[in-house]
């Protein structure tokens, strides 16, 4: 699923549903950027706990649930937005 792309930036496209799974099954995507859009259900693990995944910015969506253990397989993770849902705990 598109091995050299690093990066996607889908900030305020009007995007709604869950986040897609298959975005975890990009080897290479370091930055994930869906702030201000419409998006639901919960932060999916196959993102969140990438080794290489560097940038999640999802505020200002309708997410649910709690932030994932398994964040802390994210070993080059810098940044994490996740403001403006329905998030809930503690940052493991």
């Amino acid at each position: 699923l598109l091995p050299a792309l690093n990066a996607v930036l889908l900030g305020a496209n009007a995007l709604a549903g869950p986040i897609p799974t298959e975005l975890g099954e990009m080897s290479s995507l370091e930055v994930l950027h869906l702030e201000g859009n419409q998006l639901t259900g919960s932060l999916p693990l196959e993102v969140v706990s990438s080794p290489i995944i560097d940038e999640i910015f999802v505020t200002s969506n309708k997410l649910s649930g709690t932030i994932p253990t398994e964040i802390g397989l994210a070993t080059a993770l810098r940044y994490l937005g996740l403001g403006r849902n329905g998030i809930t705990g503690a940052v493991p």
